[in-house]
């Protein structure tokens, strides 16, 4: 395993591995642990997975092997006129959690955030209970911005939102 951190790398996201990511969800929990309300309205499936990725708002990312295969996605969402960037969406292929990627993968892509001009910090949402999540954010120097109980209501269950924020310093 160690050798596969070492060896991976953080890139674009390709399409070719929307099947990979889109395979990671098994669940409408696990859907909505990692994309929130995002597909509540018209699914989740291959089609709206693709056309999500596509849309001109989102800079996708990977985390890849030596050999193409894909280890974890993100997305990075820009927004302007908060100045901030939004991180969304983060997920590791099921057989490789608990095992620091997504720290590692997390770390990389603040990597890319701090070449992007105009925006003072990185903001994400994250459900309440996802406290590995929570743990992994605050080591990389997120901070809790806001507790909102009871933000989330999804068919007849209720999710608390933990906003996190990491402030990016002056370029």
């Amino acid at each position: 395993m160690k050798h596969l951190l070492e060896a991976s790398i953080t890139t674009s996201f390709n399409n070719k591995w929307i099947p990979d990511v889109y395979s990671w969800i098994k669940s409408f929990d696990e859907m909505i642990y990692w994309s929130g309300q995002t597909f509540l309205d018209q699914g989740f499936s291959l089609t709206n997975f693709t056309n999500h990725i596509n849309s001109d708002r989102i800079l996708s990312y990977a985390r890849i092997c030596p050999n193409q295969k894909i280890l974890c996605y993100a997305e990075i969402v820009p927004t302007p006129r908060l100045g901030c960037i939004n991180l969304c969406r983060v997920i590791v292929k099921p057989d490789l959690r608990g095992k620091g990627l997504g720290k590692i993968f997390c770390k990389s892509l603040m990597d890319q955030v701090s070449l992007l001009d105009g925006f003072h910090s990185v903001r994400l949402n994250v459900l309440e209970s996802n406290q590995t999540a929570i743990s992994c954010y605050h080591s990389l120097g997120f901070k809790i911005s806001q507790r909102l109980p009871n933000a989330r209501q999804i068919k007849n269950k209720t999710y608390g939102v933990v906003v996190m924020t990491k402030d990016l310093g002056p370029k």
